[in-house]
């Protein structure tokens, strides 16, 4: 399972670093942490444990073809959301 405490902390860092670097502190910053887990159930619950309510991504194979593995993997994000 992720550390979300230690994505924070990395977060911090990062905008420390920048600022210390002499980046505009007015500035909007998008800072992303890529997590490849499969244990979704766990993932979802986490998020939902912790207020999360902005986007989140799903890549997936193009598998049998583009619209059937866009459709499995809305229903599968969709019933974690449950």
């Amino acid at each position: 399972m992720t550390n979300f405490n230690e994505l924070q902390e990395e977060t911090r860092e990062i905008i420390t670093d920048l600022l210390n670097d002499g980046s505009d502190p007015d500035a909007l910053y998008i800072i992303e942490h890529h997590i490849a887990h499969y244990d979704f159930a766990s993932t979802f619950s986490a998020l939902k444990e912790v207020g999360y309510e902005r986007a989140v991504a799903l890549e997936s194979f193009l598998y049998p073809d583009p619209e059937t593995a866009a459709r499995r993997a809305l229903e599968k994000i969709n019933s974690y959301l449950k």
